[in-house]
């Protein structure tokens, strides 16, 4: 590219992202005085230099304003680097979705508004600052607690509609060990404030002839916080009893008449502590966990302390989910979906034709990569290929699959966060609740095809991809 004045790569970048696929956005961008011309006056090739590193923005660039210092730090904090260069781009660095929601949470509470679509075309600190504003609560954002029935969202619905034999029990749990002893009674301050901040943990169920009903509850009862001391034990016997006290906890929760919150505080010897978290799931998720231990670890040092401005609640962005799907273009979106699903796939071979087929059947086997992998799987793979790293997983399950079966097509669900922008004026950055979304993709790879060949950008590999990215 022959420029007459400086020209900042990343920025371009950005905006060739805003018409371009991730893949045909180059790597590289030179920058030269003017194109080497043949005699002919055509451009000559093979007289142009090749791409050099430390000719881009590849080096490290310190902010040079205040907002590039605050988007800086942040980068730095969320992906666990120990800086951020202005022209790094979020994604290279290992960033994703999820990530990018913590970005623009932590940024409102340093004062910044920075939607999270923003993050995904503006991709790098300069670019992004030059684009980010000064944040208040966010425009029409209950900040008082939130009351009244709330309309099913699509994935609460998709649970219901599965009649789970004991639908109070599907939670996600946490047991985490403090780093100093907690005061049961600060902590139980602490909760109350959460349960009142986060309405969602306050949501209710109830079944009536029409269907499954959701509506906000009192925040007494929202919550259970029991104390237990086990210091007397054995380490075996501390063993069961934390073991069956998880099992107590998570069967413990009442969709009806509350609590959805149980807390578990547990005295062991020589003073340590353990901490155990369950929540029903209906109204968590992943991101949902991440805003609440901010808080909890925030409260806890300072029970005073004023957390951050509520974002859409939970109420008022399913009621605008519900207004959405109505909508010319949601309904323009179904042929796409209906493609996923109704083209004829292998099923899976099986080892049993008959049993159970629910979570706690489930087994998982677990493989470990060291840290240089995992680096290198973050940041130099989706580089290589000029995509994303769940692209590169998914093409990896592709392959697996297709050796596994001898068939090159797979048709599988996958999970997205469901916290897209795909209506104006949301924010849900420090919303908590079930968000996840839950969609129909087509793997399509060469089962002949070795490691590094596939594309997972292909159109054929992953077109659900661009319907979920529109509509979560």
């Amino acid at each position: 590219m022959a420029v007459g004045e400086e020209a900042d790569p990343a920025m371009l970048r950005d905006h060739l992202r805003q018409s371009l696929p991730d893949y045909m956005v180059p790597s590289a961008i030179v920058m030269l005085d003017a194109l080497p011309l043949t005699p002919n006056g055509k451009v000559d090739r093979r007289g142009l230099p090749a791409p050099d590193a430390s000719r881009e923005e590849r080096g490290y660039v310190a902010p040079r304003t205040p907002v590039e210092a605050i988007l800086a730090g942040i980068w730095a904090d969320v992906l666990k680097l120990d800086r951020v260069g202005v022209f790094d781009n979020f994604f290279e660095l290992g960033g994703d979705s999820i990530q990018s929601i913590q970005v623009v949470a932590r940024a409102g509470r340093a004062g910044l508004k920075i939607p999270v679509r923003q993050l995904f075309e503006h991709q790098s600190v300069a670019a992004l600052a030059t684009v980010a504003s000064t944040a208040a609560a966010p425009d029409g954002a209950e900040q008082g607690m939130v009351d009244g029935e709330v309309a099913l969202t699509p994935i609460q619905s998709w649970f219901f509609a599965q009649e789970p034999g004991t639908p109070d029990h599907f939670n996600q749990a946490f047991w985490l060990m403090p780093r100093s002893r907690l005061d049961p009674a600060r902590l139980g301050t602490v909760l109350a404030r959460l349960v009142e901040h986060h309405d969602a943990l306050r949501l209710r169920y109830r079944r009536e002839p029409s269907g499954w009903v959701q509506f906000h509850g009192e925040a007494a009862g929202s919550f259970a916080l029991e104390v237990a001391d086990l210091s007397a034990l054995s380490p075996d016997a501390v063993t069961a009893a934390l073991a069956g006290a998880a099992e107590e906890f998570q069967r413990g929760l009442d969709l009806a008449g509350g609590p959805l919150v149980r807390v578990g505080l547990f005295e062991l010897a020589s003073g340590a502590q353990r901490l155990l978290l369950v929540i029903h799931h209906l109204v968590v998720d992943g991101v949902s966990w991440r805003i609440l231990m901010e808080d909890l670890e925030a409260l806890y040092a300072d029970d005073s302390a004023a957390l951050a401005p509520k974002t859409t609640s939970f109420k008022a962005w399913s009621g605008k989910l519900h207004d959405y799907a109505a909508t010319e273009a949601a309904r323009a979106e179904q042929d796409g979906w209906r493609e996923q699903i109704e083209q004829p796939v292998a099923p899976l071979p099986i080892d049993l034709s008959s049993g159970p087929n629910d979570v706690a059947s489930v087994d998982i086997d677990t493989v470990e990569l060291s840290a240089d992998e995992t680096d290198r799987l973050l940041k130099d793979v989706p580089n290589l290929y000029r995509t994303r790293i769940n692209d590169v997983l998914l093409t990896a399950l592709a392959q697996a699959l297709a050796g596994w079966t001898g068939q090159g097509i797979s048709l599988i669900h996958l999970e997205g966060h469901g916290r897209e922008a795909v209506v104006e004026g949301i924010d849900l950055s420090r919303t908590v609740g079930w968000f996840t979304s839950l969609y129909p993709v087509r793997l399509a790879v060469d089962p002949e095809a070795g490691p590094g060949r596939q594309r997972v950008d292909d159109r054929r590999v992953l077109s659900g991809i661009a319907f979920v990215n529109r509509t979560g």
